[in-house]
């Protein structure tokens, strides 16, 4: 009987405890359910009054981004104005330095325009480079003696320096002495003005030394030439009273690798032809042992052409 009983309460206590529980539960859902609502009905409410009211953030960010534009285009003016003056100061530049450069060699072409433009006849200047050197010189005034040919030679100051009995020889054969540099040495030369006028001068000074104070040449041979040098260069040349003169035919016995006779025969008449006037490159420097036979053959097309021989002077 009293087990029985006690099966009885132990059902009772479990029917109410779960009926208690599905009770908690139900009430809590309504709570759950009621919180979730007013949360939507604030959300709704945020959007409408979003909707109504300006958003004063969007705006403010509107006109950072104004006032900024509007600074950036004042400050773009005056970049603007300052590359324009830039450019103009540029071509203003460009002016000047086309200015000097035809004014400078206006100068010099003037004085050199006869040597390359004959009126109507054929006149050759044959020039020899780079010396006097004792291996070379004695045989190209040789083959100039014995066809009685007068030539222009452009000297070294260090080779007249060095052989002045054969600087003596070839201004007693009547051949005509020019200016060549110094030393040859382009870095020393093309480094400045100055360095240029002092290596003519100096030059200059020792041709006058063995030769004497009546010898009076004022042409000069720029070392490779006069093309591409500074124009401040070529404006203290003329200023102080020097001609330079270039070539408009050569053999080539100074281009790299030492070319055959027959090579630099071939390369005189390909840079002869059609040409009335001769201003003729050539080198009696130390090493050019193959000048003098090409010479004989340049001298030979010559006169057959009916070419005469003039110095520059």
């Amino acid at each position: 009987m009293k087990k029985s009983m006690l099966i009885t309460l132990i059902t009772i206590y479990v029917l109410a405890l779960g009926i208690g529980l599905s009770i908690g539960k139900l009430y809590a859902r309504n709570r759950f359910n009621n919180a979730m609502a007013e949360q939507i009905n604030d959300v709704n409410k945020r959007d409408n009054k979003m909707q109504e009211i300006p958003n004063k953030n969007v705006d403010l960010i509107d006109k950072n981004k104004q006032e900024n534009d509007s600074i950036k285009k004042e400050n773009e003016i005056p970049k603007s104005e300052e590359k324009d003056k830039l450019i103009q100061q540029k071509e203003q530049t460009k002016a000047v330095d086309s200015q000097k450069t035809t004014e400078a060699e206006l100068i010099n072409k003037k004085r050199t325009i006869g040597f390359y433009k004959s009126k109507g006849k054929k006149v050759a200047y044959l020039t020899f480079d780079d010396g006097p050197s004792k291996d070379v010189t004695p045989k190209v005034l040789d083959i100039l003696k014995e066809n009685d040919i007068k030539a222009t030679f452009f000297v070294l100051g260090s080779m007249a320096k060095a052989n002045p009995e054969l600087l003596k020889k070839i201004y007693e054969d009547g051949h005509a002495i020019a200016n060549h540099s110094y030393s040859h040495s382009y870095k020393k030369i093309y480094s400045s003005e100055e360095a240029m006028i002092k290596e003519i001068k100096d030059t200059e000074s020792i041709i006058k030394s063995i030769l004497g104070d009546e010898y009076d040449n004022r042409f000069f041979r720029f070392p490779g030439g006069s093309g591409g040098r500074p124009i401040e260069i070529k404006e203290a040349i003329v200023k102080n009273g020097y001609t330079y003169i270039d070539w408009n035919c050569l053999t080539g016995d100074a281009e790299g690798k030492m070319m055959s006779a027959e090579g630099q025969y071939e390369r005189f008449l390909q840079t002869s032809k059609n040409k009335n006037s001769l201003v003729i490159l050539m080198h009696d420097g130390r090493g050019k042992h193959t000048t003098p036979d090409v010479l004989k053959k340049v001298i030979e097309h010559l006169k057959n052409r009916g070419y005469q021989f003039e110095v520059i002077k």
